[in-house]
């Protein structure tokens, strides 16, 4: 199971980089503006497969993490921030925090347990 996972990974880390990397070689991505879906899809690996995810905006306002331990921690700096991840918790849709872009800019680093 370790080894499909790491595959479907790989293969959706190859359409948002256009070109090949590992997770070994290297384990962050850098999402841009228009790549909200793509986020979304790659997110949910670690979400299903019981990995170890940051997901790091790019203004720094806040960070999630997401342990192997069906655990998700949601660190916010700001009040704005917070109060977005409160919205996103009672399932609305989040409002846009000021200076961020919609849809956030961010880099998720992973681990897969290697």
């Amino acid at each position: 199971m370790e080894q499909v996972s790491l595959d479907l990974f790989n293969k959706l880390r190859n359409v948002a980089q256009g070109s090949f990397t590992s997770l070994e070689d290297s384990p962050g991505i850098l999402f841009d503006e228009g790549e909200l879906k793509l986020q979304r899809e790659i997110m949910l690996v670690p979400l299903m497969i019981g990995w170890d995810a940051y997901f790091i905006p790019r203004n720094k306002d806040y960070f999630v993490y997401i342990c192997h331990d069906e655990i998700i921690e949601v660190v916010c700096h700001s009040e704005s921030a917070a109060a977005l991840w409160r919205e996103v918790a009672k399932g609305s849709e989040a409002p846009n925090i000021p200076g961020t872009p919609s849809p956030p800019e961010g880099t998720l680093r992973m681990n897969s347990g290697y």
